[in-house]
């Protein structure tokens, strides 16, 4: 099998999946916060017009936070609303080619889907009145949405360049699984805060959730030439 071939199938069972997180969403919507969807689809739209690339082929934002939150918080439903808005802004924003698109709200919806699966399963109901029980959960749930998120994405990059998918992995996914946990834990602050406090608490996280971003990023734009001169031969 060619790799076209190969990664036109992966893109289309990515859209085929995430088909299937959208008709979910849809079909268990119960009177969400619709007000809370909101500010998350503001945050993550946001967050896809101010990404960067530290290497060829991905990119970093804070969408992950507002997706996991809307999982935290909605649960399929506002994966589905966030998730989708992001990528169309991402689409929108970088200008990219319709499978492109489809392949990254795919992947998109599945990374929030794998969340939401890992808390329903090890989580209570309406546990976010004792959100320290949720910390494991959400903890499990981020690391399950890095591993859904970094492994298409590292398969289709890996595809489309001819390189092997996990020597991909490792260069440039590996070290974000932290990332992906503090984004997590932000998220479920981030529900709780609104849970409690409604729009007051969410205004609270903005500033941590600045400070996260600003590190990240300055934390791998000085990382960046050293991984790169550490794959030189």
């Amino acid at each position: 099998m060619s790799r076209n071939i190969a990664l036109q199938l992966l893109i289309a069972g990515v859209a085929a999946l995430g088909l299937g997180v959208f008709a979910g969403g849809y079909l268990d919507w119960h009177h969400e916060d619709v007000v809370l969807l909101i500010t998350l689809v503001a945050i993550a739209v946001a967050s896809e017009l101010f990404d960067f690339a530290p290497f060829p082929h991905s990119r970093i934002s804070l969408t992950i936070a507002p997706i996991l939150a809307a999982a935290t918080f909605c649960g399929l439903p506002g994966v589905v609303v966030v998730a989708g808005s992001a990528a169309a802004a991402d689409y929108v924003a970088h200008r990219k080619p319709l499978f492109k698109g489809v392949f990254n709200l795919g992947v998109l919806l599945l990374t929030g889907a794998a969340h939401v699966g890992v808390l329903e399963t090890l989580a209570s109901a309406g546990s976010l009145r004792d959100w320290d029980g949720l910390i494991g959960p959400v903890i499990l749930g981020s690391l399950a949405a890095f591993a859904v998120n970094s492994a298409l994405v590292a398969a289709a990059i890996g595809l489309h360049t001819a390189r092997p998918p996990l020597t991909v992995w490792n260069e440039s996914f590996r070290w974000m699984a932290p990332y992906y946990v503090t984004m997590g834990v932000l998220a479920l602050f981030i529900a709780v805060a609104y849970d409690r406090w409604e729009l007051w608490g969410l205004a609270l996280l903005m500033a941590p959730l600045a400070v996260a971003w600003l590190a990240v990023k300055q934390y791998v734009g000085l990382a960046s030439p050293v991984r790169a001169a550490a794959q030189k031969p």
